[in-house]
């Protein structure tokens, strides 16, 4: 948030956005970690269901981080070749 207050317009969009993505990314992880402490504490066997919708809450969270890091890689580089 720091960098997008810097900058206006789609650029600023864009800086922030992928900071509150962040925040969503560190949400999907607490969600996971709960979920999987009480598989510890109450094992049992998990339906196909919960299987597909822990997979889809992990490629979401690792999408969001993966993409938020490349994206403030390449505006990184970008800024530095242009100063």
């Amino acid at each position: 948030m720091e960098v997008a207050s810097k900058y206006h317009g789609l650029i600023h969009c864009f800086l922030a956005l992928l900071a509150w993505s962040q925040l969503l990314a560190w949400l999907l992880d607490i969600i996971e970690n709960l979920y999987l402490l009480s598989l510890i504490k109450n094992p049992k066997i998990i339906t196909s269901f919960f299987f597909i919708c822990y997979r889809v809450l992990e490629i979401l969270k690792w999408g969001l981080s993966l993409g938020g890091f490349l994206s403030a890689l390449g505006f990184a580089l970008y800024l530095h070749c242009l100063y």
